[in-house]
């Protein structure tokens, strides 16, 4: 997550009122995001209109589901 995507989010309208939607803490989740992410990650930018997002998202389903039909099982979240 961006420092950038970060100030998008302050300037929507409520913001600031939950303990998460505090910069600090978002700063500090984004860095924990950051050492989890690898190529497998799909990343889609949730300032777009919400008709754009559920598009994307409903691409990567649909490819996901495809690859499955194919034979390939989904990966893991995690091992070990």
């Amino acid at each position: 997550m961006s420092f950038q995507i970060l100030q998008k989010a302050a300037e929507r309208g409520g913001y600031g009122g939950e303990r998460y939607e505090q910069l600090e803490f978002q700063k500090k989740v984004a860095k924990c995001y950051q050492v989890l992410h690898d190529a497998s990650w799909k990343i889609i930018d949730a300032c777009q209109p919400i008709e754009d997002i559920e598009k994307q998202l409903q691409e990567i389903v649909l490819d996901c589901v495809m690859t499955c039909q194919k034979g390939k099982p989904l990966s893991n979240l995690w091992s070990g």
